[in-house]
C-alpha cells in the first residue's frame, strides 16, 4: 500500500540515509503523490518496472553507490524522470549525472523549496499532469509554508531566514527522534561543515527556538537532546511506504 492519494502521480524514494528519505518525504507533502520508499537498488528496479512511477528521487551514492544506475532504467514504454541527490555537488559530479541521463541534480543541501519546486516542474513537463501544491502542510501545533517562509504556532505567523526553514524541515523529517549536531552541520552547510564548529548549529536552533517560543511561550518545541536536538512533534507528516 502506498502512501498519498490514490490516483496521484507516483514518487519513488530511492534514498539510503534514513533521515535524508525521510526529508524528501516531508518536503513531498507539499505535493499530492503516492510515495514509496526503495531502501536496496534490486527493490528500486523492482518497483520502477512495477509500479511505473511519474518520478524517481535518487541519491547518487545508493545502495553502495549504484544510484547512477537507475537512470534510464527501461521500464517500456513509461518514462522515468529523474531527480538526482548528490552529496558532494562539484560541476563534474552534476556533468557526469546529466550525461547518463539525469533530468536533474540537486547538491546536498539543498533549499526545501527546490526540491518542492523540480518535482512538480518534472511531472508536468514528462507526463502532463499537474500535480495539486499544497503552500503549507501542518505538523501539530505548526503550520509549515514553504511559498511564504513562515511558520504558524497555533495560528500566529512567524517569518524564519532560509537556514532557519531548513533546520524546521530537517528536524521535522526525523519525526520526534534525536538529530545530531555533525549530521545538522552537514544538512545545513554541506561540505563547509568541515570547517564550522558545531558551535554554529547551537546558535542557529537558539534563534529558531526563540523565534517559536516567542508565538507559543508554554511550548518548548526543540528539545536539547544528547549531541544533538530534537522537535517535539504530536503529529508527524504522512510517510511514504517502506518510510523508517
Amino acid at each position: 500500500m502506498t502512501t498519498g492519494q490514490q490516483g496521484a502521480p507516483r514518487c519513488l524514494i530511492a534514498v539510503g540515509d534514513n533521515l535524508l528519505a525521510n526529508f524528501v518525504d516531508v518536503l513531498l507533502n507539499h505535493g499530492e503523490y503516492e510515495r514509496e520508499r526503495a531502501r536496496t537498488f534490486a527493490e528500486a528496479v523492482d518497483r520502477m518496472r512495477a509500479w511505473r512511477p511519474h518520478l524517481a528521487i535518487v541519491q547518487l551514492d545508493f545502495d553502495d553507490q549504484r544510484g547512477a544506475e537507475l537512470i534510464n532504467q527501461d521500464v517500456p514504454d513509461w518514462p522515468v524522470p529523474v531527480i538526482i541527490l548528490a552529496a558532494r555537488g562539484g560541476m563534474r559530479t552534476k556533468l557526469d549525472a546529466f550525461e547518463r541521463g539525469a533530468d536533474d541534480v540537486l547538491s546536498i543541501p539543498f533549499p526545501p523549496e527546490e526540491l518542492v519546486a523540480r518535482a512538480l516542474s518534472l511531472v508536468k513537463r514528462r507526463h502532463g499532469i499537474t500535480v495539486r501544491f499544497r503552500p503549507s502542510i501542518q505538523l501539530g501545533h505548526l503550520e509549515l509554508d514553504i511559498l511564504a517562509q513562515r511558520v504558524r504556532v497555533d495560528g500566529r505567523e512567524v517569518a524564519l531566514t532560509a537556514r532557519e526553514d531548513s533546520l524546521l524541515y530537517v528536524l521535522a523529517a526525523a519525526a520526534g527522534q534525536p538529530v545530531g549536531r555533525e549530521q545538522l552541520l552537514t544538512y545545513m552547510y554541506g561540505d563547509d561543515a568541515l570547517v564550522l564548529s558545531s558551535n554554529v548549529i547551537d546558535r542557529l536552533v537558539a534563534e529558531l527556538r526563540r523565534k517559536l517560543a516567542g508565538a507559543e511561550p508554554a511550548k518548548d518545541f526543540i528539545e536539547t537532546a544528547p549531541h544533538g536536538y530534537l522537535l517535539r512533534m504530536d503529529q508527524p507528516a504522512t510517510r511514504a511506504t517502506g518510510a523508517a
